[in-house]
C-alpha cells in the first residue's frame, strides 16, 4: 500500500469523530489483529463469528498506527502505552473500510474490472490478470477475497505500479455487489454464468440473477462495457432486459468472441477454436474453454491485442483446489475440494468421465447453502453421476448420501459407499484404488474434503 496521510482519514471518518495524536501515515490496513502488521491502520469490523473491537488492544500492542472503531466505543478503554495512536470514531466501521478502498483506487488512478458469476470467478480473475501482465502491471484480488471485507483488503494491496486491477466480486445477500461497485468503480465487467448459489439466503434463482445484475446496472450507468457468457441462457435472458453494452462470449455466430471446434484430449484438456484460431489449453474441462475466453474477451476489451492475448492461453494454470489434475502413486487426483454447487459439480463429474483411467471414483460432500431445494439439486446430481460412467462414489454428509442413492437408482452397476469420517474415506480409497484409476474430490468449503485428500495421499506415499 502506498502511505496515506492522516488527513485523508480524518476527512472520512469526519473531522467530529477523528482524534490525531500524531501524524504517522498510514502504510496498511487489517481488520485481523493476529496478522497486522507495524504501522498499519486496525479497522475493528463486526463480523458473523467475531467483533473488531475486542481486539483493538491486540491491534495497539502489535503496532497498529491508528484505530477505527464504531460510535460506541471509548478511547479511555485502551492503553497505548504512550505510544501516539490515531483514534477514529466513525458510525459503521465496514462502511469505512470500503470508502476508504474507494478513496485509495482514485488517489492510485487505477483502472477495475470487476468479474462475477456462480462458477468460475476466481480463474476468470486470475486468467484475466495473467493476460494483461504482458502489457500491463496488473494485479488482482487475493485468493477469493471477493465480499465487502475481502475486496477492500485487496484494494489497499495496490500501489502506485499498478494500472488495473481486477476484482472478483461474490454475494451472499441482494445489495452486496451494488455496494462492491460503488468501492471498486469498475469500467468493465465479466459475468460468467448464474446458477444454484447461495439460494439459501437469496431464495431463488430469480433473485440471484437479480443480485448479479447489480454489475451490469452499475456499468451500464457508468457507460462501461460488460462481457458476458452468451451459452448461458440466464446470463443471456439477464442482459436482454439491461440497456447495456455487451461483449459476447460463446458459441453463437453472433458472439464477439466465437467458440468453435470443441474437442477434449484423454487427459480431459480442451481443444477449441476463439475466432477462427485454434487454441490448446494445458488445464482440463470444457468449462476452461468459457472460463478463457472471457478472460481473453476482457483482456481484449480493456486494450491488449488478441493476437498477444490468445499466446497465453496455452500457458494458464488453475487455482489451488480447482479442478487441479495431478499424479499420485499412479492414480490420477482431480482436487476440486475449494467449493461446489450443481453446476461446478456437473463440470466436475464431465472431467472426471473424460479422463482416460481404468476405473473411475468420485469423493462427493454436500453441496451447501442451498435452503430448501438442497435435498431436490443433490438428487440431481445423484441422477447425473448415476448416468456417467463413474465406477464408485463415497459420499460424506447426509446430503450427499441422497446423491448416492439416486445414482444407484440410476446405475445399478455403480458401487456406493457412504463414509463417516475423513479417515474412511481415505482408508476405503487406498484399498479400492490401484494404478491407472482416476479419482475426483468434489463439495463445499465447508466440508473440508482436502482433508481426506491429505490423508489419503499419506496412504498412498505409504504403500
Amino acid at each position: 500500500m502506498e502511505p496515506m496521510a492522516v488527513d485523508e482519514i480524518i476527512q472520512l471518518a469526519k473531522p467530529a469523530n477523528g482524534f490525531s495524536l500524531c501524524d504517522t501515515p498510514v502504510v496498511g490496513v487489517s481488520i485481523d489483529s493476529r496478522t497486522i502488521k507495524r504501522g498499519e491502520l486496525f479497522v475493528a469490523v463486526r463480523g458473523n463469528r467475531t467483533d473488531g473491537h475486542n481486539y483493538i488492544q491486540e491491534a495497539i500492542d502489535k503496532g497498529a498506527s491508528g484505530i477505527v472503531a464504531e460510535t460506541a466505543f471509548n478511547v479511555n478503554d485502551v492503553r497505548t502505552r504512550n505510544r501516539k495512536v490515531n483514534f477514529f470514531v466513525v458510525k459503521d466501521s465496514l462502511e469505512f473500510l470500503g470508502n476508504m478502498a474507494r478513496l485509495y483506487l482514485k488517489k492510485l488512478g487505477v483502472k477495475t474490472i470487476s468479474v462475477t458469476g456462480t462458477s468460475g470467478k476466481t480463474s476468470v480473475k486470475d486468467f484475466i490478470v495473467q493476460i494483461l501482465s504482458k502489457n500491463y502491471f496488473a494485479a488482482g484480488s487475493k485468493g477469493n477475497y471477493n465480499n465487502l471485507y475481502g475486496l477492500p483488503l485487496s484494494i489497499f494491496d495496490l500501489n502506485c505500479w499498478t494500472e488495473v486491477a481486477v476484482l472478483e466480486m461474490g454475494m451472499s445477500a441482494p445489495g452486496e455487489i451494488s455496494r462492491l461497485c460503488e468501492i471498486a468503480q469498475p469500467d468493465i465487467g465479466v459475468l460468467n454464468n448464474i446458477g444454484y448459489a447461495h439460494i439459501e439466503t437469496l431464495g431463488s434463482i430469480g433473485n440471484i440473477a437479480r443480485a448479479k445484475s447489480e454489475m451490469v446496472e452499475f456499468i451500464s450507468k457508468k457507460g462501461g462495457v460488460v462481457v458476458i457468457n452468451y451459452d448461458d441462457e440466464r446470463v443471456v435472458n439477464l442482459s436482454k432486459g439491461l440497456d447495456c453494452k455487451y461483449i459476447k462470449v460463446g458459441t453463437a455466430s453472433e458472439c464477439d468472441f466465437r467458440i468453435s471446434n470443441i474437442s477434449v484430449d484423454n487427459n480431459a484438456n480442451p481443444s477449441f477454436k476463439l475466432n477462427g484460431r485454434a487454441v490448446k489449453l494445458n488445464i482440463p474441462g470444457i468449462f476452461s474453454i468459457y472460463n478463457s475466453a472471457m478472460a481473453l474477451a476482457a483482456s481484449v476489451t480493456y486494450g491488449i491485442e488478441f493476437e498477444v492475448a490468445l499466446e497465453e492461453l496455452p500457458k494458464l494454470r488453475l487455482p489451488e483446489m480447482r479442478s487441479s489434475v495431478y499424479n499420485l502413486g499412479g492414480v490420477t487426483v482431480i482436487d476440486d475440494c475449494y467449493n461446489a454447487n450443481p453446476q461446478s459439480t456437473g463440470e466436475a463429474v464431465r472431467v472426471l468421465s473424460s479422463l482416460r483411467a481404468n476405473r473411475r471414483f468420485m469423493v462427493f460432500g454436500d453441496m451447501l447453502e442451498l435452503g430448501v431445494l438442497a435435498d431436490s439439486l443433490h438428487r440431481e446430481v445423484g441422477e447425473r453421476i448415476g448416468k456417467s460412467n463413474v465406477d464408485c462414489l463415497l459420499t460424506y454428509g447426509n446430503l450427499a448420501e441422497l446423491s448416492g442413492a439416486r445414482a444407484q437408482e440410476f446405475n445399478g452397476n455403480i458401487e456406493v459407499v457412504h463414509c463417516g469420517d475423513y479417515e474412511e474415506i481415505a482408508r476405503i480409497l487406498s484399498q479400492k484404488m490401484g494404478k491407472g484409476d482416476a479419482v475426483l474430490f468434489k463439495g463445499s468449503r465447508g466440508m473440508k474434503l482436502e482433508k481426506a485428500l491429505e490423508l489419503f495421499t499419506e496412504f498412498i506415499k505409504g504403500k
